[in-house]
C-alpha cells in the first residue's frame, strides 16, 4: 500500500457569503485517496530545478516527472489522489468543462462486424450497435452536490494566486 492508497484527506470547510443551499446538501470533510491511472506525461526537456516555460519545478512532487499529467478516472478520485501526492496548494490554473444537466443520454452508434439482427443488451433499451457515452440526467440536488464536492477539492489544489475557469457551452439542446 502506497502512502496515498486509502489515505483520508481533509477538506477545508466551505466559507463565505453568499452560500448556496439545497435539499440534501452534505459537507465534504474528507475524501479517501487511492492511486489513479496516470495515462500520459508531457515532460519538458530541462535539467532539474530549471525554470522552463515560466514554471519553477523546484516545488514539484518528487514522485512525478516534471510536466503535464493526464489521469484517467472519476475526477473526484483523481483530485483526492493529487491532494495526497503533494499537489495541495500548488495548482495555478484549473479549467473544467462540467456536465450541463441536459436531461439526455448521449448515445453513439457502433458498427458490429458479423452481428445480425437487433439483439439488445440485458436491461437496456439500446441495441448492441448503440453504446451510451454518458448520461447527463441529474436530480437537481444530486447535480449541485456533485459540483460542490469537486469544486471544494479543486479549491484545495489551488495556489494562493490560482484561478478556476468553468467552461460553459451555449447549446440549444440544453434546457
Amino acid at each position: 500500500m502506497t502512502r496515498a492508497e486509502g489515505e483520508r484527506i481533509a477538506v477545508a470547510r466551505a466559507k463565505g457569503r453568499p452560500m448556496l443551499s439545497w435539499v440534501g446538501k452534505r459537507p465534504l470533510r474528507e475524501v479517501r485517496a487511492f492511486p489513479s491511472q496516470l495515462v500520459e506525461r508531457f515532460a519538458p526537456e530541462t535539467p532539474a530545478g530549471v525554470v522552463a516555460h515560466g514554471v519553477d519545478w523546484i516545488d514539484w512532487p518528487e514522485r512525478f516527472d516534471r510536466g503535464g499529467l493526464l489521469f484517467h478516472g472519476d475526477n473526484k478520485e483523481v483530485l483526492a489522489h493529487l491532494l495526497a501526492t503533494g499537489f495541495r496548494g500548488k495548482v495555478d490554473l484549473v479549467y473544467i468543462d462540467p456536465p450541463f444537466d441536459s436531461g439526455a443520454d448521449y448515445v453513439r452508434k457502433v458498427q458490429l462486424r458479423g452481428a445480425s439482427g437487433s439483439a439488445r443488451l440485458d436491461g437496456e433499451t439500446y441495441t448492441l450497435g448503440e453504446q451510451i457515452q454518458y448520461t447527463d440526467i441529474w436530480a437537481n440536488d444530486t447535480y449541485l452536490q456533485f459540483m460542490y464536492e469537486r469544486l471544494l477539492l479543486l479549491k484545495e489544489l489551488l495556489s494562493p494566486t490560482g484561478s478556476i475557469y468553468l467552461g460553459l457551452l451555449l447549446n440549444p439542446w440544453v434546457r
